[in-house]
């Protein structure tokens, strides 16, 4: 797994639903312009532009991801009677 070289670099070590480990990561590179944006990839995959319009938009998203999972697994929990 290798970074990617933006600036402002983060990334976050995961895993695919393979069970592999992939890198998830966001920063700051140059689009085919050489214009600075803001930008996320997940893997060796293609990198997503965060237009200014949208970021909020994939920030929300995320969040509501997270928690869709969280309730959804909690629905599966009580079915299967585990507290």
């Amino acid at each position: 797994m290798q970074h990617r070289g933006w600036r402002k670099e983060r990334t976050v070590l995961t895993h695919d639903t393979a069970g592999k480990r992939v890198l998830v990561t966001t920063g700051l590179t140059t689009n085919h312009k050489g214009q600075l944006v803001a930008a996320m990839a997940i893997g060796d995959g293609a990198t997503a532009i965060l237009l200014p319009d949208m970021r909020i938009n994939v920030a929300v998203n995320m969040l509501e991801t997270i928690q869709d999972a969280e309730t959804e697994q909690a629905r599966i929990d009580n079915r299967k009677g585990r507290p």
